[in-house]
């Protein structure tokens, strides 16, 4: 579990006073910031400077193969080549910084092309395993169409785990964490995934507490079992008097994904969970800055994830734009795509990977290349 303390560096990217920012890719406006992109630079204010007092930063110059950093030559630090037996005044150099260009080019490609981010809810409980993976959704965010397509795949589904052979597809998550997740995934329906990101159901009832709970209809069966799994949860102060429409907190909101016993069973299930996240999604507009930061820190702290710091900043850029996106869902295996074998359920996996392919926009080209 990642536990990164960034507060005061996300402080100064998330406020305009002081001024700070992070540069994603030249001319676009971080307006989560409020800081106007003009270059592709990244500025830092000196630790006690006062508001408004900012410290000139590296200059990031991006190539295909490498990045470069021209440090200031009054940042201290810096390793400045000079000729000594001269006399001449140092002379700073460019040094290439691959882990910087790496995190940075990820960030800009994100904010063009878009990303594939596996959202993965467990029922981790403690350190003597990883838990099953009862959430697992593809969130493919499109900024250039101003879509997000949300695909459940469900925890049955028939798998070929790298390194484990044929299981249902929640196996891979309970014996190799969220990277042989998005590795059997991958393999299984050649896509190509650039980050996961992993919640319990502590984390994820933060998450919702912190966009103000989300808004549901639920049924009177619904609010039944949703009780039930709040007193599971010891959070006897959330029950819910009967079924009706309300705004749910975290631990209401986690009660409910894990409802399968109303409905179509897990079908159902994975349902709800789309629609809680659908909720989320629709209160991100609403935050300010400071909830911004909160939400932020959250995800770096309390998360399991392979995000870079700088591709949450590019997402949270994105936040602003979200009224404006067209959210879209589906759910695999497809109704008529599908038998059920021993326990699980097996795709027609050649029909499923073209129409998947085709609901998330991936061009055949791209396609080849998940392949490859």
């Amino acid at each position: 579990m990642k536990r990164i303390n960034i507060r005061r560096k996300m402080a100064a990217w998330l406020t305009a006073a002081p001024l700070a920012g992070i540069v994603l890719a030249g001319g676009m406006t971080a307006q989560a910031a409020d800081v106007q992109v003009e270059a592709v630079q990244v500025e830092g204010q000196e630790e006690g400077a006062g508001a408004g007092s900012v410290q000139e930063g590296p200059i990031v110059i991006l190539s295909q193969e490498e990045v470069s950093i021209e440090q200031p030559e009054t940042e201290p630090g810096t390793e400045a080549v000079t000729e000594s037996e001269s006399g001449a005044k140092p002379e700073t150099k460019q040094r290439t910084q691959p882990g910087i260009g790496t995190e940075l080019a990820q960030a800009l490609l994100f904010r063009k092309a878009g990303a594939n981010i596996l959202l993965i809810g467990t029922d981790h409980r403690d350190d003597s395993w990883n838990g099953n993976s009862d959430v697992m959704i593809l969130a493919t965010v499109r900024p250039e169409e101003q879509e997000i397509t949300m695909t459940s795949f469900m925890r049955d589904l028939y798998a070929d785990i790298p390194g484990h052979g044929v299981h249902k597809l929640n196996y891979a998550f309970a014996v190799g964490g969220g990277e042989l997740l998005e590795e059997t995934l991958e393999d299984n329906y050649e896509l190509e995934i650039d980050n996961y990101a992993v919640v319990d159901f502590e984390s994820m009832a933060e998450i919702v507490d912190i966009v103000g709970g989300v808004e549901m209809e639920i049924s009177g069966d619904e609010c039944y079992w949703l009780n039930g799994y709040l007193n599971s949860m010891e959070a006897w102060d959330d029950y819910l008097p009967g079924g009706g429409t309300y705004v749910l907190n975290g631990n209401q909101a986690v009660a409910f994904m894990r409802i399968r016993y109303v409905g179509n069973n897990d079908y159902q299930r994975t349902q709800r969970q789309r629609d809680i996240l659908k909720g989320i999604f629709g209160k991100l507009k609403e935050l300010d800055a400071e909830q911004l930061l909160e939400l932020a820190n959250t995800m770096l702290e309390d998360v399991d994830h392979n995000f870079s710091l700088l591709t949450i900043m590019s997402l949270l850029s994105l936040v602003p734009e979200l009224p404006d996106y067209e959210l879209g869902e589906s759910r695999i295996p497809y109704d008529d795509l599908y038998a059920s074998q021993d326990g699980m359920l097996v795709p027609d996996f050649e029909a499923t990977i073209e129409r998947l392919h085709e609901e998330l926009g991936m061009d055949a080209e791209a396609a080849c290349d998940s392949a490859d």
